[in-house]
């Protein structure tokens, strides 16, 4: 089956694909919801959490501030440093252990602008708290602190030589215990130490603390590379006179066991719909290749049928004019074959008759009335040939354009370019003889196959072999006729002078049984008419031989240099004693000089025929022979004033049984011309006629002259023992 295939008589939906993308569909659907919900899970979790989470900072900062007053409360009543000692029973403790972090807690009594340590919890380096006061920063968040209620720190701060090796706070707060002048507590914070133990629980999310525009804590996959975090959530906290804010985000996809569910879920069913997928691509597969087959058979069918009705219609109509047969058959094969058909037949070596039929009743108008005359494309034969040979059954698009551009040059390109496109041709070839070629138009788009094209080469070798057989029956009718009238003719043409001669031969043997003496006039005239006699039997039995030989091609010739002006003059003397019977006159112009390489026999025999038909048809009127020499050729020119040759004659005289007149009164086979021409044309030469009706005609013979200096072509000789006479 060709490539333009449907399925079936009706179109079936592709399901595979339905499949496929139904369970994908079903698979991304499922698992967008999983995602959404857990998003929103995420979503609620991270706000509970950011609001624990600023819980445990205030409630940590309260501890800070209570333990602040309490100190202050503690060092007015004296009994700070009891409680010091009792916390340094079991070794100096680096920080206040209910507050990690926190590296003591100072007791400062302004005095002015200094801001001396009078006692600290647990006992602090007074080193470090001038180290601390050098800070600028320290310096003047104690001097704020005077006036302000409440605690306040500074920014995250960091100290090379400091209490803590990385960023910390300076929290401060102004106590004022009952009758007493105020006192300053302050704590430097770790801040490494003191946050985590916050937020020490196990996260599913990561999380920042921003203090300002300070990033003091950040988880390390914070902000992992290449990933993007799917919830998010931030909560603002003022602490110590500034905005700390919380920001919590949940780890990005892959990375959280949440996703493993809708994952899994999306695999699932994306599987099983590329399982059914795989199961529907068998079966649509199976039932176009059954509907491909269903459908090759239907096609098979009716091709075979089409062609078995070409042979039927080509067997019944085999005496039918191609004119009427061509265009019906043309018309059956739409639209078996494609939406158009031409059939192009050759007539002749150079002219080409296309026959077509269109689908589009107005397209098949344009096409006849476009290609109503032949085309003339001399080369056309040739191209037939050669497609044959080289490619076989199909003729490529280019060499056919080409062919027709190069053979019929007067073709509009663009006509030709718009009648060859979506088309195929084959060759029409019988017996190695091309007779045409075959033209099927396809559908748009469409490309034909193998198949097609040799369905299409069977049309054209069905048409082709049709018209050849009937070609070969016309040749044998028309040879079998030819034959008949020749045996009339000859018949005829033979008996005349045996009949002659043997009426005359009779009378003399019965005057000889009488007794009578025969006077030498009377024997005279008798053997006078019996050599006549004999000489036109030798004619007609010399004409058929010539025939014979010129049909097989063993016309023998046997060149010689001589004079053919010389030759005419002694033909024209023989013959004068036959016009002067015939009652007219033979004048000859002959210059000398007229030499060439020729056959002496043969032109002679070309000379006497012509001359002989002047005097056959020229009705005793005078005959003219000239021989002149123009441009490198020897012309005899042959004129008589007979009964002239009628003008749809000229050419046929030339063929062999052919006569200008039917008038029984006219002796001979038709075959003088013939075999005059023959010997002409063996010698490179030409015969020609110039004739009309009343008025006499003219033969000219001409035969090419060759200079004496030129060397001859060699040609096939051999010894003529045949005469005229």
């Amino acid at each position: 089956m060709d490539e333009e295939s449907v399925h079936g008589s009706r179109k079936v939906p592709p399901r595979a694909p339905l499949a496929l993308v139904g369970g994908i569909g079903a698979g991304v659907a499922a698992a967008l919801a999983l995602v959404v919900s857990s998003l929103h899970a995420h979503r609620t979790e991270l706000a509970l959490n950011a609001e624990s989470l600023r819980g445990q900072l205030e409630r940590s900062m309260e501890t800070w501030d209570s333990a602040a007053q309490w100190i202050a409360v503690s060092y007015r009543a004296g009994t700070l440093p009891a409680l010091r000692e009792l916390r340094n029973r079991d070794g100096p403790p680096r920080s206040v252990s209910v507050l990690p972090g926190v590296l003591w807690f100072g007791v400062v009594e302004p005095a002015g602008s200094s801001f001396p340590l009078v006692d600290s919890i647990p006992k602090a380096d007074p080193s470090l708290h001038e180290i601390l006061l050098s800070e600028p920063a320290v310096r003047s968040i104690l001097e704020a602190a005077l006036g302000t209620a409440g605690a306040i720190a500074t920014p995250p701060l960091a100290l090379a030589e400091g209490p803590c090796k990385g960023d910390f706070l300076f929290v401060v707060r102004r106590v004022v215990p009952v009758e007493s002048r105020p006192l300053l507590i302050y704590s430097p914070v770790c801040l490494d130490a003191f946050l985590p133990p916050i937020f020490r629980h196990d996260r599913s999310f990561a999380m920042r603390i921003r203090a300002g525009d300070r990033v003091i804590l950040s988880d390390p996959n914070f902000e992992p590379p290449f990933s993007t975090m799917l919830a998010r959530g931030s909560v603002p906290h003022e602490f110590g006179g500034q905005t700390w804010t919380l920001e919590l985000r949940t780890l990005p996809f892959p990375f959280g066991w949440e996703f493993v569910a809708p994952a899994a879920l999306l695999l699932g069913i994306a599987g099983m719909g590329v399982v059914f997928f795989a199961w529907a691509r068998w079966e649509d597969r199976d039932r176009r290749r059954s509907a491909m087959m269903l459908e090759s058979y239907r096609q098979s069918r009716k091709q075979t049928h089409f062609l078995a009705e070409t042979s039927r219609l080509l067997a019944w109509h085999s005496d039918e004019d191609p004119a009427t047969l061509l265009p019906r058959l043309a018309a059956r094969a739409i639209p078996i074959l494609g939406t158009g058909c031409g059939i192009c037949l050759l007539e002749g070596d150079s002219r080409v008759r296309v026959y077509v039929a269109h689908a589009n009743p107005q397209v098949e108008a344009q096409l006849r009335s476009a290609l109503a005359d032949p085309l003339e494309m001399p080369g056309f034969r040739d191209f037939l040939l050669d497609i044959a040979r080289t490619h076989g059954k199909r003729i490529p698009d280019s060499a056919l354009e080409h062919a027709l551009l190069v053979t019929s040059p007067g073709t509009d390109k663009e006509f030709i370019r718009k009648i060859l496109r979506w088309c195929v041709a084959v060759p029409m070839i019988a017996r190695g003889r091309p007779i045409g070629a075959v033209v099927v138009r396809m559908k748009k788009g469409r490309r034909y196959g193998p198949r097609m094209v040799r369905i299409i080469h069977d049309f054209g070798s069905r048409i082709a072999m049709a018209l050849d057989r009937a070609r070969l029956l016309s040749d044998l009718q028309q040879a079998v006729r030819a034959r008949e009238e020749f045996l009339s003719i000859a018949s005829h043409e033979l008996l005349t002078p045996l009949t002659a001669l043997q009426a005359n031969v009779q009378s003399l043997i019965r005057l000889r049984r009488q007794g009578v003496t025969i006077t030498e006039d009377r024997l005279s005239r008798s053997l006078d008419v019996a050599d006549r006699q004999l000489q036109r039997l030798s004619r007609l039995v010399h004409e058929l031989l010539d025939v014979s030989r010129i049909e097989s091609g063993r016309l023998l010739l046997d060149p010689e240099r001589f004079d053919l002006a010389e030759l005419v003059e002694e033909i024209v003397g023989r013959y004068e004693s036959e016009a002067e019977r015939l009652g007219c006159t033979v004048t000859a112009d002959c210059p000398r000089g007229a030499f060439g390489y020729w056959d002496r026999h043969r032109i002679e025999q070309v000379v006497t025929n012509l001359l002989s038909n002047a005097l056959k048809y020229g009705r005793s009127r005078p005959i003219h022979v000239q021989v002149l020499t123009e441009q490198g050729e020897i012309l005899v020119r042959v004129r008589d004033q007979g009964m002239g040759i009628p003008e749809e004659a000229l050419q046929r005289i030339f063929d062999p049984f052919e006569r200008a007149v039917n008038d029984g009164g006219y002796g001979g086979l038709g075959l003088g011309l013939y075999i005059a021409r023959s010997i002409a044309e063996a010698h490179d030469g030409t015969i020609e006629v110039e004739s009309a009706v009343g008025q006499g005609s003219v033969f000219t013979l001409r035969l090419p002259r060759e200079r004496p200096d030129e060397a001859r072509p060699p040609v096939e000789t051999g010894p003529l023992r045949e005469s005229m006479h």
